[in-house]
């Protein structure tokens, strides 16, 4: 990696958080182009039961999903009727699956789950009809080589570039950074009971979602904006 570095003439990353970390560490023009650009045609309106879309795989390692799971036992059987939460990603492991099928029993029909790879068009339409893109992140992640990753910093995440793409607001745990273009659109949760009460609220919608500043958001990662960028680094 540090052969191949010193090597380049520019480095490309996917947020602007990484771009930033990246300027501070070498002395390299560090480009941002996210793995998912904002499109249009993906915003939609939002539904009358609440959605939230937890986007990724069902993996323990990396999610704290647990914390949501526990949130959501707090809500009594008529406000489980009044939203659904759908993971977007089918689990890796047993231990996954059989984490996700306990929570799913619990839950009936307030939580969805995917036990297979999903298409593309069930992927676009889930993410375009969603309420809010929610996220529990550990965010000190090691991978099967011992290196070290700070999501949000040294690692990019799905959650923002769905978040981006489709122009969504972001709920996400509290010790995750989120990139510096969509801090004005993120909500954040501390721990369990602070999870279950902001959940609460969005879905009496105490909480107002401004999905016109989302798109503001989005638009810095629009093709266009970011061909700006890039000729004038080139």
């Amino acid at each position: 990696k540090q052969r191949l570095i010193g090597e380049a003439s520019y480095l490309v990353g996917g947020s602007f958080n990484f771009k930033h970390y990246l300027t501070n560490k070498i002395n390299k023009s560090v480009l941002v182009i996210p793995f998912s650009i904002f499109n249009k045609d993906n915003i939609n309106k939002t539904n009358n039961k609440f959605t939230f879309v937890v986007p990724g795989t069902i993996d323990l390692k990396r999610k704290d999903l647990s914390l949501i799971r526990d949130a959501m036992y707090l809500f009594s059987k008529n406000d489980l009727s009044k939203f659904k939460l759908i993971l977007l990603g089918r689990p890796i492991s047993e231990d996954d699956n059989t984490f996700v099928k306990n929570w799913k029993s619990d839950m009936s029909d307030s939580l969805i789950y995917y036990s297979e790879f999903i298409d593309d068009n069930e992927f676009n339409m889930v993410l375009k009809n969603a309420d809010i893109i929610m996220g529990v992140l550990n965010i000190n992640f090691q991978n099967k080589y011992g290196n070290q990753e700070i999501y949000g910093l040294t690692k990019d995440t799905g959650i923002e570039a769905h978040a981006i793409a489709y122009a969504k607001p972001l709920f996400v745990n509290y010790d995750y950074q989120v990139d510096v273009y969509l801090d004005s659109t993120t909500i954040k949760f501390k721990n369990i009971n602070d999870c279950y009460e902001k959940m609460e609220d969005l879905i009496n919608r105490n909480i107002k979602l401004d999905y016109k500043e989302s798109m503001l958001n989005s638009c810095n990662y629009a093709l266009n904006n970011l061909t700006v960028t890039l000729k004038g680094n080139l």
